[in-house]
């Protein structure tokens, strides 16, 4: 493996040796297709011992937010309906790094710690004429419920107002905790683009712009590490300091934030899961005192 990716050559190989603990999951994100298209595709052709889970049964589908995390017991029912356990070896893979990047980072926050996702995806697994199977997926067989004794890690994520006090902090005063990445295209990321209602244009103050696309080769796997942190450096991000990630609604930025998880220190980003549909909704974000006052004194100790 290299960081969080897994090569297709190393995913069959442990598929033909039949690890007992290797779970692989098609991650799909419904975006342009419906879960029910991406679900029949799923049934007709797919990676051998795949279980299916779609983005839309690891959110919290009663929140405001779009894709707001959801609770353990949710969390951990969709998990035993694929029989994947907090020990389990996890492949994630779908034709894109939208659904798996985001499915990796939601079961991360639930600790289970060996995940990964399939560098190339489905597409190269089918070009490289890779085993696949079709039908009904094989029968899940509940294991104890220790194996799914998962538990929240909230340090790996933050809210609106903290990111409104670090984007003060690095817009006037150069002393952010974090680097503040915004993932979406360059574009949008200055405002040129039409929003939906109700939001403005333009970025988080002090934030720094990586498209999340530029990590990305022409092949469709990831860049080398070489030039993924050279894209990380143009952007002026620091990979060792941290960064919160956000995009437009908090799914494509764990596509970097995966990346810098490997690259810089292992645990030190962070997900701004309302990103810019929140943050552009709120016209002048009330930072409270004591929220700057807290990221000041963390800064002075971090120094």
């Amino acid at each position: 493996t290299r960081g969080p990716l897994i090569e297709t050559s190393h995913l069959n190989h442990l598929i033909q040796y039949h690890k007992p603990d290797l779970r692989v999951v098609h991650a799909a994100f419904p975006s342009s297709q419906t879960v029910e298209h991406k679900k029949e595709e799923f049934l007709k052709r797919r990676i051998t011992r795949a279980q299916f889970l779609s983005l839309n049964d690891i959110i919290d589908s009663h929140s405001p937010g779009d894709f707001e995390l959801p609770d353990i017991e949710t969390f951990t029912q969709q998990m035993k309906k694929i029989d994947v356990g907090i020990n389990d070896f996890v492949v994630l893979y779908d034709d894109n790094y939208i659904g798996p990047a985001r499915t990796w980072w939601t079961l991360k926050y639930f600790n289970i710690k060996n995940v990964y996702v399939l560098n190339g995806g489905y597409l190269k697994w089918l070009e490289e004429g890779l085993p696949l199977e079709e039908g009904e997926p094989h029968k899940v067989w509940h294991r104890d419920n220790s194996n799914y004794a998962f538990k929240e890690n909230p340090d790996m994520i933050v809210d609106f107002d903290t990111v409104a006090a670090e984007s003060q902090l690095n817009s006037k005063y150069q002393k952010g905790n974090y680097d503040l990445v915004d993932s979406r295209k360059e574009s949008q990321f200055k405002g040129l683009d039409q929003e939906p209602s109700g939001i403005r244009r333009g970025h988080i103050d002090g934030a720094k712009n990586l498209f999340f696309r530029n990590l990305i080769a022409a092949d469709g796997t990831f860049k080398s590490e070489n030039e993924m942190i050279h894209e990380f450096e143009k952007a002026g991000i620091n990979l060792n300091k941290g960064s919160i990630h956000s995009c437009q609604k908090g799914v494509v930025a764990c596509i970097p934030l995966m990346i810098q998880d490997f690259l810089g220190q292992v645990g030190k980003n962070k997900l701004y899961i309302g990103s810019w549909a929140e943050y552009g909704s709120k016209e002048k974000p009330d930072i409270s005192q004591k929220e700057l006052e807290n990221c000041l004194e963390k800064f002075s100790k971090d120094k």
